[in-house]
């Protein structure tokens, strides 16, 4: 592991999000539910509940509603006001999920609109067809934390050093899923490490970030892999040092040899990955490059359309941009809670973009572009 051109971080307070470009993840207490997006670039929704089992005061006159008045006003289909639906005038409508409230989302990703993600709690993986979602769960009880893939036909979900997975996609109402788990360091017993994030290259060589290995001096917090007549093995980055950049949030790369991530206090890092497969000495490793984040508190998750359109989103409702300064751009956000993940597609010249955003419960699709 490399670091050049270490930089200070300034503390900064967010309050409103409005960007072209992102989908953040928001964390709260919703019913189990999907979003989708219908509605033109109006932000996140702030839901009004000012109504919402709103009591008359006692000494109220009733309201009496003269019907044959309101028919005669609507003796024709032109003179009446169209049915609203659930999606008509907001950004994202509710869509029902197959989950019980015992289980919770932690993150999304895909490859197009009608191929999309979600992991979460107890092995939890959902699969959404453009029509609806179904359940397809990984083999294990742990937390799945992270989810990534080449295209459609190859997709990885992990959550800790144990319980990482693969499936050649989703077919047939189902995904079947192959364990391929990280082997603990020698010095720690058995004891796994917490992943939270993955990147996969075009050469097809995985990257997994999570947590260091609490007292071990040969693992860093980042992973990558290798197959070997069909066998995927695992090599761990920043071997010669005891986690120096420290735990790891978020992976995303811009291209095979431009990754970025970001680690605890904001910290920010981006790196340049040299052309080569893994090796245990270090001489693959990245030289990395940090960068202001303009925040004392961490960015959880992280992705871009280009190498100089990067987002990160994190505590308290941060939102962060990249365009191609050390600095990153400081965007308003609407909302005081964590955001915990976020995935999109870059603008086509066929329409806009197309984003995915998720919560603990709650899925939410935006292809309006708005954020």
């Amino acid at each position: 592991m490399k670091l050049v051109n270490g930089r200070s971080r300034l503390f900064g307070a967010l309050a409103a999000v409005r960007g072209p470009a992102l989908l953040a993840s928001l964390v709260g207490p919703c019913a189990a539910g999907a979003l989708a997006s219908c509605a033109a670039d109006t932000g996140f929704v702030d839901v009004d509940a000012t109504d919402a089992g709103r009591l008359e005061p006692v000494d109220a006159e009733p309201v009496v509603r003269d019907a044959l008045a309101e028919d005669a006003e609507c003796s024709s289909d032109s003179a009446c006001p169209p049915t609203k639906g659930p999606c008509d005038g907001v950004a994202f409508c509710p869509v029902p999920l197959p989950l019980d409230s015992t289980r919770a989302l932690r993150t999304v990703w895909g490859t197009q609109k009608d191929d999309v993600w979600a992991v979460g709690t107890a092995g939890t993986v959902m699969h959404w067809d453009g029509t609806s979602w179904a359940s397809v769960p990984a083999k294990t009880t742990r937390t799945l934390t992270t989810v990534t893939g080449s295209s459609k036909n190859d997709v990885w979900v992990g959550g800790s050093t144990a319980a990482v997975f693969h499936t050649d996609g989703f077919a047939n109402g189902t995904a079947t899923w192959v364990a391929t788990p990280i082997a603990p360091p020698y010095d720690q017993g058995g004891l796994e490490s917490l992943l939270t994030s993955s990147w996969l290259r075009s050469s097809g060589e995985l990257w997994l970030g999570g947590r260091c290995y609490p007292g071990s001096d040969t693992y860093g917090s980042r992973w990558r892999s290798s197959s070997i007549d069909g066998v995927t093995t695992w090599t761990p980055e920043d071997p010669s040092w005891y986690c120096e950049m420290g735990d790891t949030y978020a992976l995303w790369g811009a291209n095979a040899t431009d990754l970025w991530m970001t680690s605890f206090r904001g910290r920010v890092y981006r790196g340049v990955v040299p052309d080569s497969p893994p090796a245990v000495d270090g001489s693959s490793d990245p030289v990395w490059t940090e960068y202001d984040s303009q925040t004392l508190g961490p960015l959880y998750a992280t992705w871009g359309s280009s190498t100089d359109d990067v987002w990160f989103v994190g505590e308290s409702g941060a939102i962060r941009h990249h365009n191609g300064s050390t600095i990153l751009e400081r965007v308003e956000s609407s909302t005081p809670h964590d955001l915990y993940g976020i995935w999109g597609r870059a603008p086509t010249t066929s329409g806009p973009s197309e984003k995915r955003a998720r919560s603990s419960t709650t899925t939410a699709r935006n292809g309006d572009a708005s954020a």
